[in-house]
């Protein structure tokens, strides 16, 4: 390899810079995927931690099954991450997965997989399906799970104790859409575009590395869809994302 190396430098220096390019690309690559890996994992561990955290709490076997039921769904999701992350970490990040998804089914149990945190922290986590909406929809599960379980951690992370958060799917101009509503803190308008960058935490005090509306932007711009945001300071948040169904990949 060294000897390679110094041959390039000698009689092809454009070949050894466009080598050098890649190999940082390929760094660059490898750090994105281990940070969105770390970062996707979160979520689900502490829901299932949550989940059997309030194991102590129970009061019949009707609780007891709910508590299954949520350690069983964040399971899936991490089986889910574990499946795709080859995927993910293609040399074409765009690279899209598609498949067939029953749209109120995946909705409520995602959105289900954190009601145990939010209860874990006197939040109210609602959900609300429309009558009307199209059971099937043929989009990239990973990526439209990862946008709706960012947007909902970031929620519950900055929603104060004793308030509410509603998420809803419906549609609206044939789109399938979803809100996440809270009564959080709100955000300043002049912050509104700035909180879909990497690494930007405008309470420095809560946890999380930044990641995660950044993430959620990207997956929204590969899939050909659109995420939005309208706040309220001291009343909170109204983040809408739609869900295009996909038909040619």
């Amino acid at each position: 390899m060294i000897k390679k190396i110094f041959f390039l430098a000698r009689y092809n220096p454009n070949k050894l810079k466009q080598k050098i390019k890649e190999l940082e690309t390929d760094r660059f690559n490898l750090y994105r995927l281990l940070e969105a890996w770390t970062h996707d994992m979160n979520t689900p561990i502490n829901a299932i931690s949550a989940a059997l955290s309030g194991l102590k709490n129970i009061k019949d076997s009707e609780d007891l099954i709910g508590v299954f039921e949520d350690i069983i769904t964040g399971m899936r999701q991490l089986a889910d991450l574990n499946d795709n992350i080859k995927e993910f970490s293609s040399k074409n990040p765009n690279h899209l997965k598609i498949e067939l998804i029953e749209a109120g089914k995946w909705f409520t149990e995602t959105v289900s997989l954190y009601k145990h945190l939010a209860t874990a922290r006197g939040i109210n986590l609602t959900t609300a399906v429309a009558p009307i909406i199209p059971s099937i929809v043929r989009t990239d599960k990973l990526r439209v799970t990862r946008v709706l379980s960012n947007i909902i951690s970031n929620a519950i992370r900055f929603t104060p104790q004793g308030r509410n958060i509603m998420t809803r799917l419906y549609v609206e101009n044939k789109l399938l859409h979803i809100d996440i509503l809270d009564e959080g803190s709100g955000i300043p308008n002049d912050k509104l575009f700035e909180i879909f960058e990497p690494y930007v935490r405008l309470n420095k005090m809560a946890p999380g590395c930044g990641l995660g509306l950044s993430i959620a932007k990207q997956d929204m711009n590969i899939l050909g869809g659109e995420i939005t945001v309208k706040s309220e300071i001291d009343k909170g948040s109204v983040f809408t994302f739609t869900i295009p169904n996909i038909m040619h990949q």
